[in-house]
């Protein structure tokens, strides 16, 4: 009888029941640390994650020529190192999508401040983003982009206290998003009015024509497009712009002369 209980006991891959009990770990972690733009899951999550896997790997090759235990074997190993996977790639596609929630929550957010601003001075449209931050209609921290995975824009103590070209410059270098809309004024119709739904004011620094990305447009909506879709989105836009007398834009800027190829 002994003899046979050591042979049990031998069976038992303690790789696999180290994976188990490092997913379980992992997994009760996750539940207390929802993904979120500004807070990514402990590093924790990660080694736990790492551990899974290489104790895992490992059973696989415990004791390979013995036969193991029917529940405690290898094959649970190789379940609880998938599982890990599978549960890490899971919360790292939850953190992008948090990340891109937020990142729309940053781009409306000076969309609406800039209708604000609007609605203070006459219809027009502020001249630059430092105007929003010296107004108090949106904060440093709206001009970070959270998908860029980068820390968030800081500035130093004294900034406002330079001259006004250099805090322009400053911001403008700084921020994530580039502002276009400093020559809109608000429509006095309702039929021009809805063209701003189809003008962009904002967008990511990094926005060409062969890239998808989200645009902010001058009624204050977000929405994003896919590479294919970005023609259509700027020919609309241009010709609106055209509709109220503009000049055409690009994600290069706007036309120094009225007609110009965008």
């Amino acid at each position: 009888m002994n003899n046979q209980n050591l042979s049990a006991s031998r069976g038992v891959n303690w790789f696999s029941v180290a994976a188990v009990i490092c997913l379980i770990g992992e997994a009760i972690l996750l539940s207390q640390a929802k993904p979120a733009a500004e807070a990514p899951p402990p590093i924790s999550v990660l080694i736990l994650s790492l551990l899974t896997l290489f104790l895992g790997a490992g059973a696989i090759i415990y004791r390979i020529q013995e036969k193991q235990h029917w529940l405690f074997g290898r094959w649970l190993g190789v379940a609880a190192m998938t599982a890990g996977m599978l549960l890490f790639a899971v919360q790292a596609v939850a953190l992008h999508k948090a990340r891109e929630v937020s990142q729309f929550r940053h781009m409306s957010a000076i969309g609406n401040a800039c209708l604000m601003y609007a609605g203070r001075h006459d219809g027009h449209f502020p001249p630059n983003l430092l105007t929003l931050l010296n107004d108090k209609l949106i904060t440093v921290r709206t001009l970070s982009d959270p998908t860029n995975a980068l820390s968030p824009i800081t500035l130093p103590t004294n900034w406002q206290h330079v001259k006004r070209s250099v805090q322009i410059a400053a911001i403008n270098r700084n921020s994530d998003y580039r502002y276009i809309g400093s020559d809109l004024v608000l429509p006095n119709s309702a039929a021009k009015g809805k063209l701003l739904g189809s003008i962009i004011i904002l967008f990511r620094n990094t926005q060409t024509m062969t890239k998808g990305g989200p645009l902010g447009f001058a009624d204050g909506h977000v929405a994003y497009y896919a590479p294919s879709q970005l023609n259509n989105v700027l020919a609309a836009c241009n010709q609106a712009r055209k509709n109220l007398d503009l000049p055409p834009m690009s994600f290069a800027g706007i036309a120094t002369t009225r007609g110009s190829a965008p």
